[in-house]
């Protein structure tokens, strides 16, 4: 087994689940539905959250009021992006709800809250990666870049800023944490304004897509 195969199984073995959770159930307190407050708030958490990490995040403006946040690990081309969005939908009528929509509570092994799986539970995963291969690799041979983007519940402004500023430039492809019938998606080659904000040829189970909400 080669030397990056097992610091790969390493970095994956040194993923703290616990700390992910607890960053999960802060971004869910954080609300930041569409429309409403926006993502300012969870931006300003994980701008803060990366900072402490030794990272040094990137904000870009998508449009007033609607950042997108970029943070890399490593130098270099030929790497990947890992893409995730940090606005969620309303969360309608809260008296309908069995758990407050921004409480994170959580039950019997699940966490309940606005956003917790479309999509601040794919983002938490996301930055828990990152630290994990951080600590395992140092230094990395290609980049990883998380774009945590704004504006996919809405018009797409936050991946169509990102592209337009050439932040996908170098990179092969991207592992985007959207649930899609209970599966991530990998985007490979290249990237566009398409479906979900970016297009390219996709590595997923065949299956029917559904776009989750709670």
């Amino acid at each position: 087994m080669g030397l990056n195969m097992d610091k790969a199984l390493l970095a994956a073995e040194v993923v703290d689940s616990a700390k992910v959770v607890g960053l999960l159930r802060a971004l869910v307190r954080i609300p930041s539905h569409y429309p409403g407050p926006g993502e300012e708030g969870v931006v300003a958490f994980l701008e803060a959250y990366l900072g402490e990490r030794g990272f040094k995040p990137l904000r870009q403006e998508a449009a007033p009021g609607c950042p997108n946040l970029v943070a890399d690990l490593g130098e270099g081309e030929g790497g990947l992006i890992l893409e995730g969005h940090t606005d969620v939908v309303t969360p309608g009528n809260e008296g309908l709800w069995r758990y407050p929509p921004y409480g994170a509570v959580v039950e019997g092994g699940r966490l309940y809250g606005r956003g917790a799986c479309d999509m601040k539970g794919g983002l938490a995963a996301l930055v828990g990666a990152m630290l994990a291969v951080k600590r395992a690799f140092g230094r990395l041979p290609r980049p990883l870049r998380l774009a945590a983007l704004a504006d996919e519940e809405g018009m797409m402004l936050g991946v169509k800023a990102f592209v337009r500023a050439g932040l996908h430039h170098g990179f092969r492809g991207a592992l985007v944490a959207e649930p899609e019938a209970e599966a991530p998606t990998v985007k490979v080659n290249t990237y566009g304004r398409g479906e979900k904000g970016v297009e390219g040829r996709r590595n997923r189970p065949a299956s029917r897509q559904g776009h989750e909400t709670h």
